[in-house]
């Protein structure tokens, strides 16, 4: 059984939210934060680049990261075509 799309989208369309209530809080003020430059969203997945050095330095650079961890048999394969995280193995 794989983790279901619908719960994982919401779950991430939350976490974007409070990121952006926590980052607006900080120097970015008004501006809202950019995914990619402010933080991403990380997911496992069998077809993802395995985690080197460099990916991590980058990640690092990042000033908040959501991290998607599936059970059962992975994740909907949906979830990664809408969302489009930065998949990981």
């Amino acid at each position: 059984m794989v983790m279901r799309c619908e719960p994982l989208l919401l779950s991430v369309e939350q976490a974007e939210a409070s990121l952006a209530r926590s980052l607006a809080l900080g120097e970015l003020g008004a501006e809202p934060p950019r995914r990619g430059r402010d933080y991403e969203i990380f997911a496992p997945s069998p077809q993802g680049a395995a985690v080197t050095h460099e990916m991590v330095r980058r990640a690092a650079r990042l000033r908040a990261m959501v991290f998607v961890c599936g059970r059962y048999e992975g994740i909907d394969e949906r979830f990664y075509q809408m969302v489009k995280p930065v998949e990981f193995s």
